[in-house]
């Protein structure tokens, strides 16, 4: 723990001597305080009709009527609910290396009202699927590979126009990658966050930071991130390029701890005990973004405290913050109405809870 603070502390005073022009190489961007946010207090309501059929859940998808939920603790890997219904339909997909299968489920997003796409972080590959093609066959109607090397945090797929958005760590540095599925042609937006006072130089290093989780719109124009390690939310405008960005509270810049190997390049980047994880999820609507904060230390990382969902309107000025009264792992939002949240009291069979929004 001494040796953690010394590096703290060192950090610190290497940061003093950065540039206060911009944060994390951000030179635009709006301090945003709680005091700017209408509170507002909600009380969760279990799914009663679900019965321990989740086992050990890692998040949540909402397309339709119907809950996708990725499961890690089984043979199959996609559970499928009926919210209209009030039913559990079942689990699907098994859990594998070949095709058609999933070796481990990670990244999830709406294509429309009826279809997903799900990659698949081990084997690099993406999959997309209909409700009912995943019910009855879990058969996907599209199955490709993503090419970069890395880890991909996110992914969209645009049906219409062919094309792939995702993000991740990967060697590029850029916030958000475009591939075009005709023609293979990948094209980058947006940069990384950047640490002039450490280490600028390392795309290890601003990999990190940028780490984030992201939601975009119906038609893929306007997107938002999250940052996992730094207080910040930006929104991403893609047909004028333009990315606008705000900073929360807890405006610390991130602590972390790099690691040099033998050449004196910076190969790895590690948590400290008091690096803060800031956003968890984040969801957007033709609306309102609404984002999930965390807030814990990596030395509290297991003391369970109450959610945080701050509402934004698209261009990131405050509306509310929702104070839960449980915390939650991942969200989905129905119609700016409902919010069904990933219980994680229990670390095995948890539950889906909703909140309904005022």
């Amino acid at each position: 723990m001494r040796k953690s603070l010394l590096i703290v502390l060192i950090y610190s005073i290497i940061s003093c001597t950065g540039s206060k022009s911009d944060y994390l190489g951000r030179k635009d961007y709006k301090m945003i305080e709680d005091s700017d946010f209408k509170e507002v207090s909600l009380t969760s309501k279990p799914l009663s009709f679900l019965k321990d059929q989740l086992i050990k859940p890692s998040g949540i998808l909402l397309v339709g009527d119907f809950l996708i939920v990725k499961e890690r603790r089984s043979d199959q890997v996609l559970h499928v609910i009926n919210l209209k219904k009030e039913e559990y339909t079942g689990i699907f997909v098994n859990k594998g290396e070949g095709a058609r299968e999933i070796k481990s489920a990670w990244a999830m997003s709406k294509i429309d009202e009826t279809s997903f796409i799900i990659s698949d972080v081990r084997q690099r590959k993406y999959l997309c699927y209909t409700i009912d093609d995943l019910v009855n066959s879990s058969t996907p109607f599209k199955e490709g590979r993503l090419e970069q090397r890395g880890f991909t945090n996110t992914i969209f797929y645009n049906k219409n126009l062919g094309k792939l958005f995702y993000t991740g760590q990967f060697s590029e540095d850029f916030l958000m990658l475009e591939k075009d599925l005709k023609s293979g042609n990948v094209t980058g937006y947006g940069t990384l966050l950047d640490d002039a006072s450490y280490a600028s130089n390392s795309i290890v290093v601003k990999n990190h930071l940028s780490h984030a989780t992201s939601s975009s719109n119906f038609d893929n124009t306007f997107f938002v991130f999250a940052y996992r390690n730094a207080p910040i939310i930006e929104n991403f405008d893609y047909k004028t390029n333009k990315l606008k960005t705000i900073v929360l509270p807890n405006s610390n810049e991130p602590i972390y701890k790099a690691i040099k190997n033998d050449s004196g390049i910076i190969s790895t980047v590690a948590v400290l005990d008091e690096t803060i994880f800031h956003f968890n999820d984040v969801f957007m609507t033709d609306k309102y973004i609404y984002a999930l904060y965390k807030g814990n230390t990596f030395k509290n990382w297991n003391k369970r405290h109450n959610s945080v969902v701050y509402v934004f309107d698209l261009e990131l000025n405050p509306i509310k913050k929702y104070n839960l009264d449980i915390e939650i792992l991942s969200f989905e939002i129905k119609d700016d109405a409902i919010l069904y949240g990933l219980d994680i009291k229990t670390d095995i069979y948890p539950s889906i809870v909703q909140f309904d929004l005022d």
